[in-house]
Parts: C-alpha cells; sequence; structure tokens
C-alpha cells in the first residue's frame, strides 16, 4: 500500500516527496531510489523534520498507534491506511490526543472515492429509488494465497488486528453509514475460519446490521474466495431498487430498468486508480484549504468500534447494540 501512496503522491502537482522510512530498509531505499529521494533510520526522525508537513501511514495495523501518536505530537498532518487503530483502548486514547491537536488526520477508506459508489450515493442523496430501506451487500476477492493480493501480515491476528473484518470488511461498515446517511446501531454476524486458507483469523463474515434511520443491512464477505472476483451491492427503496457491481453495471430498476453511466465504468483499473488519486488529493486539498478531510479520525475510529462490536457479536452469540 505503501508503494501505492508513493505512486499517487509522485503524480500530484502540489507534493514533493520527502523521503520514506520502512522496519525493511531496503524496501525504503528501492522506493527512495525510484523516486529520487532519502531513507529514514528511524520514523522519529521524519517527525523530527520540521520541512514535513504530512506523512502517510502505510504500516501494518497494530503499527498504526505508536505512529499516529509520534505523528500528533509533532503536528504532523497525517493519511492512516485503515483500520485507524485495532483496539478500543487506542480508540479512546486517539480520541483524547486530538483534543488539542491541530494535526488533520484522514482515513483511506478509498471505497468512498470508487466513482460507482460516488454516482451511487448520488442516485440514493436524490431520492431516484425513495427511501431506503434494505441494503444487501456481496464482496469476495480472490486467490487462495492471501500474499498475492494482500501482505501475509494480514492473517496474523497480533499484526492485523484480525482477518478479513478489520482488513477488508471495515470497508463496507464505513460505506453503508455514508451511502445511507446514518451511523450503525445493532449489529449480529456469524464468522468464518479457514474457509479456504488455514489461518487463526476468519475468512468470511455473514452480518446484519441495523441502522439509526432503520435501514437493513446484510452483507457476505470473504477473502480468499474459491471463484471470480464479485463485489455487488442491492439497495431497496420505497419507489424502487438499485443494483451495482463494482466498475461496472449501476442501473435503477422499477417497472423498467435504467442503466446508469458513469467515470471509468468497464474499467476496474482505471477505477480505482482514479479512486486513490481522488482520496490523495482530498488529503491534501484539506491540509491547504484548512478544513477537514472527507474521512476523519472519528469516521475511522466509528468503523473500528463496528468492527469490534462484529467480533463481541459473533463471540457472546447475539445482537450487540454500538
Amino acid at each position: 500500500m505503501g508503494q501505492r501512496h508513493a505512486e499517487v503522491y509522485s503524480k500530484h502537482p502540489r507534493v514533493t516527496i520527502s523521503g520514506f522510512f520502512d522496519i525493511q530498509n531496503l524496501l525504503a531505499r528501492k522506493l527512495a531510489s525510484k523516486y529520487g529521494t532519502i531513507t529514514y533510520n528511524e520514523f522519529t526522525d521524519i517527525m523530527e523534520d520540521s520541512s514535513i508537513d504530512a506523512v502517510s501511514i502505510c504500516t501494518p495495523n497494530a503499527l498504526h498507534f505508536d505512529m499516529l501518536k509520534f505523528a500528533i505530537e509533532s503536528e504532523k498532518n497525517i493519511l492512516v491506511e485503515k483500520p485507524i487503530v485495532t483496539t478500543s483502548e487506542h480508540c479512546n486514547s486517539l480520541l483524547k490526543m486530538m483534543e488539542k491537536s491541530t494535526s488533520k488526520i484522514m482515513v483511506g477508506q478509498t471505497h468512498r472515492f470508487y466513482p460507482c459508489n460516488i454516482a451511487l450515493k448520488s442516485l440514493l442523496d436524490s431520492n431516484k429509488v425513495g427511501i431506503p430501506k434494505i441494503v444487501n451487500t456481496f464482496d469476495y476477492i480472490p486467490g487462495r494465497n492471501p500474499g498475492q493480493i494482500m501482505p501475509k501480515w494480514i492473517k496474523q491476528d497480533k499484526i492485523s488486528g484480525g482477518g478479513v473484518l478489520m482488513t477488508d470488511f471495515i470497508h463496507t461498515v464505513d460505506k453503508i453509514p455514508w451511502l445511507m446517511n446514518s451511523p450503525i446501531r445493532k449489529v449480529h454476524a456469524h464468522l468464518i475460519s479457514n474457509f479456504i486458507s488455514k489461518s487463526n483469523v476468519e475468512d468470511a463474515i455473514v452480518t446484519s446490521m441495523e441502522l439509526t434511520n432503520g435501514v437493513v443491512a446484510t452483507c457476505v464477505h470473504g477473502c480468499p474466495s474459491p471463484g471470480a472476483f464479485d463485489m455487488s451491492i442491492k439497495i431497496i427503496g420505497t419507489n424502487g431498487e438499485i443494483n451495482m457491481r463494482f466498475a461496472d453495471e449501476l442501473e435503477i430498476i422499477k417497472r423498467e430498468r435504467t442503466s446508469i453511466d458513469y467515470p471509468h465504468r468497464g474499467n476496474p483499473k482505471e477505477h480505482t486508480d482514479n479512486a486513490f488519486f481522488s482520496e490523495i488529493n482530498e488529503f491534501i486539498n484539506s491540509i491547504i484549504e484548512k478544513r477537514k478531510p472527507k474521512v476523519t479520525h472519528f469516521d475511522g475510529i466509528l468503523a473500528v468500534q463496528i468492527i469490534l462490536a462484529i467480533y463481541r457479536s459473533f463471540k457472546e452469540k447475539r445482537t450487540i447494540t454500538i
């Protein structure tokens, strides 16, 4: 993920990359060589460099909190990959740190910037299918070897904070409240481990969620999957429904089907590249314009709290109220 951030920053007209830090120094040196800059021996060296305005934190999840703490104390602006942190204690500590901080924190919830999701939200906000009542999502990512699509530490709960819930489904628990303009208030979940690959964390999840506005969402999510890539969402409203497949079809269904076009439809790579650029561009503009980013640390913390509630729901075999 750090390589993706670096690629986008290198193309941004208002950004100069100052340097890289990685525990595996070889990786940092490779990026520094590619982008003509330097490496830092320690993360704290970056914090002590007064010429740096912002940092991207793209490390394994369990390392986020300590790096955020250093960056906040140094008054740096921060783009941190999801999940922002992995424990309830760190959520509470981060909230306290940010009470008096001048730092801006944006969380890397890229799904808010996918053109298909932006188009979907526009349809919902303009009441094209009336008042939403039911949301169904289905997200499965192929690849029997997680290392093919994600770093191997993803399957190590002490480093990742969990399995597919913490590393990928956290996009969904951020996306649904954003689309519905309403927070999640109840969750009930079933987790599946060793669905495809052997690990001590969950591969798949089936969950139901209730939002404060009464919308009910049911979600099936897994990684890796035994089949092809599939990301889809169906939203049923009082005056019709909307179907969408990632970077593909988007249609309103009433008595007839109406297909909706949007940028980069039919080209998943362009779709994803555009979302990453839009995300980082939003981060940069929020700093320049001295405003809150579209995905704040509050949003990031709320998403983690929902994920932790889902784990608790599975462990206690009951519905959890947020």
